[in-house]
């Protein structure tokens, strides 16, 4: 495909950090399955976590449960070990907001 030969834009940014092997396995799947170069998948799926992360932020409540979640979940644990009772809460809440 055409896509595959292009350069790679300039104005983005490069984010380099360690993530869970299945997050980055995820990925990969997604980005092949769609015949698609990684790095758009990936951005794609950090612009939907941030539309779903943003509105959380001008609720105190929710702020403080995420900034716990994250912590807890996240920060202070070597891999993730499937999806926490938060991360499915939310999953749920944004797909049935989709879905209205």
């Amino acid at each position: 495909m055409w896509f595959f030969n292009r350069k790679k834009p300039t104005k983005r940014r490069v984010f380099g950090f360690l993530c869970d092997p299945s997050l980055a396995l995820a990925v990969k799947f997604i980005a092949h399955d769609l015949q698609c170069p990684i790095y758009p998948v990936a951005e794609h799926l950090l612009q939907l976590g941030a539309a779903l992360v943003l509105p959380a932020l001008e609720d105190e409540e929710l702020k403080k449960e995420l900034q716990e979640h994250l912590v807890r979940e996240h920060l202070l644990v070597p891999t993730l070990d499937g999806q926490s009772e938060y991360d499915r809460a939310t999953m749920a809440e944004a797909l049935t907001k989709k879905q209205d």
